[in-house]
């Protein structure tokens, strides 16, 4: 395992197990490879309205409680907006970008780990 894999796997060890953490090194590690030239991950603003409703079935929490993050959630949709991740490959002969897999809904520019998933999409279609 070279340095620049290993510095992302300890990374990614604050927050995934052990064979999580390997993969997205690697997933990582083979995008950045490639970023730019034949993948990459584009950030596009959400139109779709957010769904706040499954604040409502926090049922062992109080109404005021359940207001008051609504009330949170909706300021940071304000400063942050609602966002999806796309990942796209470039196609080989007309150099147009084409999208392979995308997730939505996210507040603020944080994949939660989905990225990886997304990017791995974008791999698979190049090598197909």
């Amino acid at each position: 395992m070279n340095q620049s894999l290993q510095r992302e796997y300890r990374k990614q060890r604050r927050y995934w197990n052990a064979e999580t953490s390997l993969r997205h090194a690697r997933i990582k590690a083979e995008f950045a490879k490639l970023d730019g030239k034949r993948v990459r991950l584009v950030w596009v603003p959400d139109q779709e309205v957010f769904d706040d409703s499954y604040i409502d079935t926090w049922t062992d929490q109080t109404e005021k409680k359940r207001e008051r993050v609504r009330k949170e959630l909706w300021d940071m949709i304000e400063r942050e907006g609602v966002w999806g991740l796309a990942s796209e490959v470039r196609c080989g002969e007309c150099d147009e970008w084409r999208e392979v897999d995308s997730c939505w809904g996210f507040v603020g520019q944080d994949a939660h780990g989905y990225e990886y998933d997304i990017m791995q999409a974008a791999l698979d279609a190049v090598r197909s």
